[in-house]
């Protein structure tokens, strides 16, 4: 049970901290990947599926990007 609360903990902490950083740096194509990853598992698939399109915008060739 505890380690539910830790990695929904942890996912916070990720989501907050890449939002933060990407409104610096929108079009770092790591953050917006790490991003779109921890939104994809916390269920909230057509944010992340925006991250990962906007990935693919700015690197057409990214495959990581383009199958999700």
């Amino acid at each position: 049970m505890l380690n539910r609360y830790v990695l929904a903990a942890a996912m916070f902490l990720a989501e907050t901290a890449t939002t933060r950083l990407l409104e610096e740096t929108p079009d770092d194509v790591a953050l917006l990947m790490l991003r779109g990853i921890v939104l994809a598992h916390a269920g909230r698939k057509a944010e992340a599926i925006s991250d990962f399109e906007h990935v693919v915008q700015i690197q057409p060739d990214h495959a990581d990007a383009a199958q999700r």
